[in-house]
């Protein structure tokens, strides 16, 4: 999820239901310029995807 408006409620609801021991989410994001390149936009993207157990794993920025 690159942008917290990219979470819905359904995400947010039905994602930590899917989760189990053995299962774990991790997130990949890739930077886009002026959509999530904003550190403020980028941390309320991870801040939402904390509640449901998502941890950051991968920030892509690509070459320019």
């Amino acid at each position: 999820m690159d942008h917290f408006r990219e979470i819905s409620p359904d995400a947010e609801r039905n994602i930590p239901s899917l989760l189990a021991p053995e299962v774990e989410f991790f997130n990949q994001s890739l930077l886009v310029a002026k959509v999530n390149d904003d550190p403020e936009v980028l941390a309320a993207a991870l801040a939402k995807c904390h509640p449901m157990r998502v941890r950051p794993y991968y920030l892509f920025r690509a070459g320019q």
